[in-house]
């Protein structure tokens, strides 16, 4: 089939420096300032330490896409990545708030599937986990 798989660092995750790895009700009693501010969807420029502010990674999501879409213009593209960078591009390309996370909570292994051009994107299949039906849960967590 001739894919070729290439790695695009802008498309990693959002880079929470000091908190990375960190429970949320630990981060809010190690920083409860900052755990605030994150309430206000209106704050852009909130991050934590060593970390990205929201307004960074939208920015960083935003323009891999667009050079994605540059460089491959009339091709179609598989693009692998987690929630957040999924949910930060799809709240911008339909004009929506990015810091709200709640509106585009992108499940694990979901499927989404856009026909995006310069002009326009159409929105076939969205946060998708109906190929996960019937998996048995290695688990056994039901």
């Amino acid at each position: 089939m001739g894919l070729i798989a290439e790695i695009r660092p802008n498309l990693v995750e959002w880079h929470f420096g000091a908190a990375e790895g960190q429970a949320v009700d630990v981060l809010a009693g190690l920083y409860p300032e900052i755990a605030a501010r994150f309430e206000d969807l209106q704050d852009s420029d909130v991050g934590w330490p060593e970390g990205e502010t929201r307004r960074q990674l939208h920015e960083r999501v935003y323009a891999e896409f667009l050079d994605i879409l540059q460089t491959y213009a009339n091709h179609a593209v598989i693009v692998v990545a987690h929630g957040g960078v999924f949910g930060s591009l799809l709240a911008q390309i339909q004009g929506k708030d990015p810091n709200d996370w709640r509106r585009f909570n992108i499940q694990n292994c979901s499927v989404t599937h856009l026909d995006v051009t310069v002009e326009d994107t159409t929105i076939y299949l969205l946060n998708d986990v109906e190929h996960l039906n019937g998996l048995a849960d290695p688990l056994g967590v039901t």
